[in-house]
């Protein structure tokens, strides 16, 4: 009961001593926003029925694109990713030293035993007449606090508190490259389907180019006309099998970089998922992002929270700089038992305790604490540098998302009438080519008119949906 007493009396003197702190008194970095968007963001308009759901009579049958697919890609990613990986590792690598940080607190208490054997020859010494050799033995048990500093100025304890702000920083650098590799792999995803579109269209209009040329070489023939068409569209069909060609890089490009944010393995399953579909009808794959105001948007970002958590760690930091200033207290305390006869150990009157008290006072230090204190005062002014900076561009980005999504939404519209315009035009041709009065010549060429808005249309498409990738990943994930 005495040891329990004595412990307790030295653990509740340390803790009533550790009652004050350095630190400045933090306030939130100061945000210069402003009220509202300068872009409307409740308007909405609607991309999945009308003129996106008319492009085909097999806009019912084959769906281009649904969220789910790209969910698994994204899964698979967050799963396998390298960075994912690394950046997982440092916020564990902080949680630890904020835990080691953290038990510099509180006393760290050992237990030790020990046994200490001597032999003395009988020429050395002669104890009650005895001629030979003899031992003697020495056997303790005990438990103490070493060292243990008294956090009166709160350097400690400031220390723990940064070290916590860096692994929330940490954390929240993982939320923020798990947003950029969701944002990388639907850019990559979005641009891929576009070109699979586009190829498919290209492939229908050379199939519409070989049979107009076949028209044109039979009525070159019979004299009807002259080269000079045939050498027309002999140019057409040369020029469609480049863009054809850059489609098909692309695609591969864009499947590589797939591959390597999915972690670089060529497996099956990116395969089977991204085969999924038939690339026949354009739909939305991300529904509209719901923006706030600018407030509700920044606490969405947590590249911000991140910066912030920074900038809370380097005030902390200036706590402890200033700390070293002033005397430091340390106490060393044991308690015990000895005997010369382990089973005397524990008898009364055989236990001993030791308490050393230490101060250190900061004499001449050839102004070393001077310039640590203006170092972390600097590094804390910095962090608050970065996030303002990034607090600028974040705005900033959001607010060029914004503009990127309205302008997209109207070339969408615009690029949906023209499609449907062509339509009603190579439905006439075609009428007036059954009754006589149009040539097969012209309806292709109508044909053509049609595919030509159709890959107008699909490049408005991808337009919006990378529109709203960037939106997304401006607002911090918000909506999606």
């Amino acid at each position: 009961m005495k040891t329990c007493g004595f412990y307790l009396n030295v653990f509740l003197s340390c803790f009533a001593l550790s009652g004050c702190d350095l630190t400045p008194k933090y306030s939130p970095p100061r945000a210069s926003l402003p009220k509202q968007w300068t872009i409307d963001t409740s308007s909405v308009v609607s991309f999945g029925a009308g003129p996106i759901a008319e492009l085909s009579d097999e806009s019912t049958k084959t769906p281009f694109y649904s969220t789910e697919p790209l969910s698994e890609i994204i899964s698979l990613a967050l799963d396998r990713n390298h960075q994912i990986k690394g950046a997982l590792n440092q916020a564990a690598a902080s949680e630890a030293l904020f835990q080691e940080a953290n038990a510099s607190l509180f006393p760290e208490l050992d237990g030790g035993a020990n046994v200490h054997l001597q032999k003395y020859g009988s020429g050395i010494v002669n104890i009650a007449n005895k001629k030979n050799a003899f031992v003697t033995r020495y056997y303790g048990i005990g438990f103490g606090i070493s060292a243990y500093e008294v956090d009166f100025w709160g350097k400690i304890r400031n220390m723990s508190n940064a070290s916590f702000q860096r692994y929330l920083s940490d954390y929240n650098n993982v939320i923020t490259l798990r947003l950029s590799i969701t944002a990388a792999i639907a850019t990559s995803y979005l641009n891929f389907l576009a070109d699979r579109n586009v190829t498919v269209v290209y492939y229908r209009i050379l199939d519409l180019l070989s049979e107009d040329r076949e028209l044109l070489t039979s009525s070159k023939r019979t004299g009807w006309i002259d080269g000079a068409d045939l050498d027309t569209v002999d140019t057409s069909i040369a020029d469609i099998k480049l863009l054809l060609s850059e489609g098909i890089d692309r695609q591969e490009k864009n499947l590589n970089s797939l591959i390597l944010l999915t972690g670089g393995d060529e497996s099956s399953a990116l395969h089977t998922i991204i085969n999924r579909g038939s690339p026949s009808v354009l739909l939305p794959v991300y529904s509209r992002t719901n923006v706030g105001v600018p407030s509700e948007v920044l606490r969405n970002r947590p590249d911000l929270r991140a910066s912030e958590h920074l900038v809370r760690a380097a005030n902390y930091d200036v706590g402890v700089a200033k700390a070293y200033f002033f005397p430091s207290f340390t106490i060393t305390a044991t308690n015990g038992t000895a005997s010369h006869n382990p089973a005397q150990m524990f008898r009364s009157g055989m236990g001993a305790w030791n308490v050393a008290p230490q101060i250190t006072i900061p004499i001449l230090d050839e102004g070393r604490n001077v310039a640590s204190l203006s170092y972390a005062r600097r590094k804390y002014q910095q962090a608050l540098e970065d996030y303002d900076e990034l607090l600028a561009k974040a705005t900033a980005e959001t607010r060029n998302a914004l503009a990127d999504r309205e302008r997209s939404e109207r070339n969408m519209l615009a690029s949906a009438a023209e499609l449907k315009a062509s339509v009603r035009l190579m439905k006439r041709e075609q009428i007036r080519h059954k009754i006589g009065y149009s040539s097969r010549e012209s309806v292709i060429f109508q044909q053509i008119s049609v595919l030509d808005a159709r890959i107008k249309l699909t490049r408005a498409w991808l337009a919006s949906q990378l529109a709203e990738v960037s939106l997304y990943r401006a607002t911090g994930g918000g909506g999606i």
